[in-house]
């Protein structure tokens, strides 16, 4: 049976609560909960959109001229 989309919100939030931050990427939390790369990048803009989720950082390191 399929997973609901709230379940899953509340299993990414957990996620970032319990986990290294360096594994809080899309790729990291694709992997930790068994789902797509692109179903999480969806789910995380609809966490940001509802308030519960922000961005911060850089997302990758300047590149080394």
């Amino acid at each position: 049976m399929p997973e609901s989309l709230e379940i899953l919100k509340m299993r990414a939030l957990i996620c970032f609560l319990n986990e290294d931050p360096a594994l809080c990427t899309v790729t990291g939390l694709a992997d930790i909960l068994g789902e797509g790369k692109q179903k999480i990048s969806r789910l995380l803009m609809s966490l940001e959109k509802e308030g519960l989720l922000g961005r911060s950082g850089l997302r990758r390191a300047p590149a080394a001229a």
